[in-house]
């Protein structure tokens, strides 16, 4: 039998869940969901105002992974294609 596909709310929540469990600020970042895509929008930070180690981001990025393709429009960093800090 085939797994029945997520709707985009229950995307969206997952999404939401992996981000609070890396402690990303959500009040500075958007997410939006789209079958299998993901794109984030904003400014990727932790609740406690400290910036994100590469690491840490390659961790979040593989577990979002696990739910779709991630694109992401960021202020701060690139995870399109891996994550690069964008410098200012």
């Amino acid at each position: 039998m085939k797994k029945a596909r997520p709707t985009k709310a229950q995307q969206t929540k997952e999404v939401r869940t992996i981000l609070n469990r890396f402690s990303v600020d959500i009040s500075e970042v958007q997410v939006s969901t789209s079958g299998t895509r993901i794109a984030l929008y904003g400014t990727l930070m932790k609740r406690s105002g400290e910036d994100f180690k590469t690491e840490a981001l390659n961790n979040m990025l593989s577990e979002l992974e696990r739910i779709g393709y991630v694109t992401s429009e960021l202020t701060n960093w690139d995870l399109n294609g891996g994550v690069r800090k964008i410098e200012r």
